[in-house]
């Protein structure tokens, strides 16, 4: 073989060799799973390469039996494996390997299990996408092109429409997000229609975690999910301590996915107990991971504000003091367990 034939073919092999691991977590909504899945297979992810690991995350229903009646029905290649430290014979061949959790690990925890699982096995790329979520198309492929491009990307995400708002399709639940370091608060960019967005690829401070394609150098070099925050910041984490470590976090308008998040998602109002919990002790951990000694000095201050300000619009706008003393208990009790956990 002449050496430029030689080069060519190796060049080829290479491209051609990206393996994408696509982690979905089922708890309790098996329906959402399965339309997931089909948005996968649906795609269009040549020249790559991909399989799809399902956890299912400890579900009180009975989603591991209308997954199997699913993944019969649809004729689909799948492996029940019961270790997350399995090595398999052969990857991207659009395969299902389905983990079973006895209990609820999280949205962290469960995550963790398919990137040690990929990681095991040589993955190139992996994507987290939630199970009330669909892809399009060319969406993966997309993130993959753009990261190829450029080795500094380590974490990339789609823009993420509502899947129904009010009947629409073009309103966009997220579009990238900033962090203040000094009030400890995340700002998700979204909730406005798709011709106010700015549709151009743009470095941000973190990717939701619902659709994250995540290069396996990160999380070789960073680590996985924190799995102290069992779930909310969990993806925020990830993305700044990608970013101290030198990689980018980018927002890729041309790739995107419809998520089933309720329209009232970042409405405080309407948070439950164990979300305003998460959310507080989440949050605490994230400032003492991440905050300079100025930044942790103002939060201090700032943080009892911020708690009683969105007490009092709780209770002045619901008219629910049932709900206001939920509200406190379940603040108290996330900062029980931030020092638990500290």
């Amino acid at each position: 073989m002449k050496e430029g034939n030689y080069i060519y073919l190796r060049a080829f092999c290479v491209h051609v060799s990206k393996s994408i691991l696509i982690i979905i977590l089922n708890w309790n909504c098996a329906h959402d799973t399965m339309e997931a899945i089909r948005s996968v297979y649906a795609s269009k992810v040549e020249p790559y390469t991909y399989d799809i690991f399902l956890v299912d995350n400890g579900s009180k229903d009975d989603s591991v039996q209308k997954l199997r009646a699913f993944f019969a029905s649809e004729g689909l290649r799948v492996e029940e494996i019961h270790d997350e430290q399995t090595t398999i014979a052969e990857k991207g061949t659009k395969k299902i390997f389905f983990y079973i959790s006895p209990v609820n690990t999280g949205f962290a925890g469960g995550n963790n299990i398919g990137m040690r699982f990929a990681l095991k096995n040589g993955y190139d790329f992996v994507f987290l996408l939630n199970a009330d979520a669909v892809v399009s198309q060319d969406c993966i492929k997309v993130l993959v092109e753009t990261m190829k491009k450029d080795a500094s990307i380590g974490i990339a995400g789609p823009k993420v429409y509502y899947y129904d708002f009010h009947g629409k399709k073009n309103i966009i639940s997220f579009a990238g997000g900033r962090i203040n370091l000094w009030k400890g608060l995340g700002n998700p960019l979204g909730g406005f229609p798709d011709e106010k967005c700015e549709n151009k690829i743009k470095e941000v401070d973190y990717i939701e975690g619902s659709a994250m394609m995540i290069r396996d150098a990160v999380l070789n070099k960073v680590g996985l999910f924190d799995e102290r925050f069992f779930a909310y910041w969990e993806d925020s984490d990830l993305c700044l301590r990608a970013r101290k470590n030198g990689f980018k976090v980018m927002f890729i308008p041309d790739s995107f996915v419809y998520h089933r998040v309720s329209m009232g998602g970042y409405d405080f109002l309407h948070y439950s107990y164990n979300k305003i919990k998460l959310l507080t002790q989440n949050r605490m951990l994230f400032m003492r991971k991440h905050a300079s000694t100025a930044q942790k000095f103002f939060f201090v201050w700032y943080f009892p504000y911020s708690i009683l300000a969105a007490l009092f619009l709780r209770t002045i706008r619901r008219r629910d003091f049932t709900y206001s003393i939920e509200t406190i208990k379940a603040t108290f009790d996330g900062i029980r367990e931030f020092i638990r956990i500290g």
